[in-house]
């Protein structure tokens, strides 16, 4: 007799292992019952003006993210760097919109998520995405591109 897991035992993830597993989901569940309680409702909201999926917190999520992930952005000046992310910002609206139901349901949770502080400093590091910064923003996105859990790649 074995120790190793059957195939189709979902908690055979190969270097996952069942504790870790575990410490996940629930980790993932209390995230979910906080933002429940905490105000990510169900109610939709609308998208900001001009913008198809894309709501407030998003927008300042995105306008963080673009010089961190763009780095040339730094070598334009004030107003040619604010139309280029503009742009940025739509074609990333453009994207998610065009999204199958579940996919833009399943991106908004995240979304939803990441625009409560508590949760989202403890899942990136970052406070308000506004005053993070190019090099924190990229730390945030190295940790999760480098971490062992799927959900967060």
């Amino acid at each position: 007799m074995t120790n190793s897991a059957p195939i189709n035992d979902p908690l055979s993830i190969p270097g996952l292992a069942r504790r870790d597993f575990l410490k996940v989901g629930a980790g993932f569940s209390l995230a979910l019952v906080l933002a429940g309680t905490v105000g990510c409702s169900g109610s939709a909201k609308a998208p900001v003006a001009g913008y198809a999926f894309l709501q407030p917190g998003d927008v300042e999520l995105f306008t963080a993210l673009a010089p961190a992930v763009v780095t040339e952005l730094g070598s334009f000046d004030a107003a040619q760097r604010k139309t280029l992310v503009e742009a940025v910002l739509r074609n990333v609206d453009a994207t998610c919109a065009a999204m199958d139901l579940g996919s833009r349901k399943e991106l908004r949770k995240l979304f939803d998520l990441l625009a409560i502080t508590p949760l989202r400093y403890a899942l990136t590091g970052v406070g308000a995405w506004n005053e993070a910064g190019i090099e924190k923003m990229q730390a945030f996105l190295a940790r999760w591109r480098g971490s062992r859990f799927a959900t967060l790649n």
